[in-house]
């Protein structure tokens, strides 16, 4: 096959554009693969935050010395590192008596354009998850069996978050259920 000097140009451009793009395009790919273009993150807030004093094994005493009882949980564990990493920003106190605190949550999969995320958490859920004993004998079934709790150095794992999350959507959904059994 003979190529025409018309051809030859063309070819020519052809490959000299598509080495130009791809060479323009390598840095854009460079910053993808660092994390530089990720998603800056997301901050959740308490709305009335109040400044937490002391865990103890009754519940949280306020910078104003009133005690604070986390729903559900019998016995609190003083010494979690995830539950004081969950109560120094203070915690907030719902108009359902679910007290709710913030923590940092690390998105490990390197996928997820989050580069950061302070979200809010159910002490209940998070209690629950990491071993205590619930209240109610109804809530037995729906708390699973005990689990170490990763508080990484970024923050909770994801993972955990969304399944503690989850357990406490369903605490509140079992203990509507009993005590709508019991009317």
């Amino acid at each position: 096959m003979k190529t025409t000097p018309c051809r030859a140009v063309v070819i020519s451009l052809l490959t000299l554009l598509a080495c130009w793009g791809f060479l323009w395009c390598l840095p854009f790919w460079g910053l993808i693969a660092t994390g530089l273009l990720r998603h800056e993150g997301k901050m959740e807030a308490l709305h009335e935050p109040r400044l937490v004093w002391q865990i103890t094994a009754e519940g949280l005493v306020l910078e104003n010395g009133s005690l604070v009882k986390i729903p559900y949980v019998q016995n609190i564990p003083t010494n979690l590192p995830v539950l004081m990493a969950a109560t120094q920003r203070g915690v907030e106190i719902d108009k359902d008596g679910q007290v709710i605190g913030l923590i940092q949550i690390w998105h490990w999969c390197g996928n997820d354009p989050i580069r950061s995320h302070v979200g809010r958490i159910d002490l209940t859920g998070l209690l629950l998850f990491a071993g205590a004993t619930p209240t109610e004998a109804a809530l037995t079934n729906v708390v699973p069996v005990a689990q170490e709790v990763d508080l990484e150095k970024w923050g909770l794992n994801i993972s955990q978050y969304m399944q503690m999350q989850h357990l406490a959507w369903r605490i509140e959904e079992e203990h509507n259920k009993a005590t709508k059994a019991m009317r």
